[in-house]
């Protein structure tokens, strides 16, 4: 019976793994304990990614595609009292377990919202900071996600992204690059390397 549940999870991480490389599909809820294996920290450490990106206490944050909140929960508490995290999830379940997170960590500055961040409404010029981590790949109309965020963002806020090799929708930073350069926005620095990387973007002040 446990050889058989076993076979059947790993059976279902490949057909996913197969479907996303083909069809850009967000992680299912049913595969969300993968995103808190203890494994990533070691891989891509939770403090580091959120050192790159330089979130500062009393910002106003916007995190896409937060899965099961396992980055919500330390990105909310350095923001402060004063801050406040917004984080926009696709899937209802994966919302829902994000909620359930941020409740249980006694956090207070943060919400989840349900939405694709390619059509739902995101207010113009209200963010100091957007992130998305290992999230991009899984957006099929990465332009427009990119375009969007870069309008909600504050005249010089940071547009965010970090990737990892191995997973299914891993963005090399030339093609992450070649898209924000598109979208008007401005290389801000970049952490670590092509294994794993978080490459910050600035909205022009006077854009």
């Amino acid at each position: 019976m446990v050889v058989a549940a076993a076979a059947g999870l790993v059976a279902g991480a490949l057909a996913w793994r197969y479907a996303s490389r083909r069809w850009s599909l967000p992680c299912p809820a049913m595969l969300g304990w993968v995103l808190d294996l203890q494994f990533r920290e070691l891989v891509l450490p939770t403090s580091r990614v959120l050192d790159c990106i330089g979130l500062q206490p009393g910002q106003r944050v916007l995190e896409v595609g937060p899965g099961t909140g396992y980055m919500s929960v330390p990105a909310a508490r350095r923001l402060g009292e004063t801050g406040r995290l917004v984080a926009l999830e696709l899937q209802p379940e994966m919302a829902r377990r994000a909620r359930e997170r941020l409740a249980a960590a006694g956090i207070t500055n943060a919400e989840v919202r349900e939405g694709d961040v390619t059509s739902a409404p995101l207010e113009p010029q209200a963010y100091d900071v957007a992130f998305l981590v290992t999230v991009l790949g899984e957006i099929r109309d990465r332009d427009l996600a990119i375009a969007r965020l870069r309008d909600a963002l504050k005249p010089g806020g940071i547009l965010s992204f970090t990737e990892i090799v191995g997973d299914p929708h891993y963005q090399r930073y030339d093609d992450v690059l070649r898209r924000c350069l598109a979208a008007g926005l401005e290389p801000a620095g970049r952490c670590g390397s092509w294994l794993a990387y978080t490459a910050n973007f600035r909205r022009p002040a006077a854009g």
